[in-house]
Order: C-alpha cells, then structure tokens, then sequence
C-alpha cells in the first residue's frame, strides 16, 4: 500500500515519496509495530521492530492494526492468519 490511514479522516499518501518502509507487507504476526506521533502539529508514523530482524528478512507490519474493519482477503499464510486485514 501507498496510502496510510492515520485515522477516519487523515491519510498519508507515500505514492511518489516516501522512505523505503513504505514498501512494508501486511504479515498476521509482524515484525515491526506501527506508531503515530504528532511532530510541530505534522502527523508522522514511524515503523518500528517489535523483535529482532535479520538480514533477509521481509519487513512487515499488521495492516489490520489500522482501526479500520477488516475487507481484504490474507493470504500471509501464517499458522494464526487472521482470514482478512
């Protein structure tokens, strides 16, 4: 995804810049935990490991940890895969 929604009515769009992290995939069991911080009244979203990540390994964070309902079919094939994000 290139879009990110911080809430219902805040969205930040990564289509044409961003950092790398933009290009992070939605795993049931991530490795990285999203947080929203509120810089000089920007908003900002950081993504952070939540354990150790190797060289190699795919970084991945929950796209159902968004506050939105999930709609979209997972196919992360982890043994706990939630069915949808």
């Amino acid at each position: 995804i290139y879009g990110f929604a911080v809430s219902t009515s805040e969205m930040i769009d990564a289509r044409y810049k961003g950092i790398i992290s933009r290009f992070a995939n939605h795993l049931c069991r991530p490795n990285c935990v999203v947080q929203r911080w509120e810089v000089a009244v920007e908003i900002c979203c950081g993504l952070f490991a939540n354990c150790n990540i190797t060289e190699g390994d795919e970084v991945t964070f929950n796209y159902g940890d968004l506050g939105t309902t999930p709609t979209t079919p997972c196919y992360c094939g982890h043994i706990n895969c939630k069915g949808l994000f």
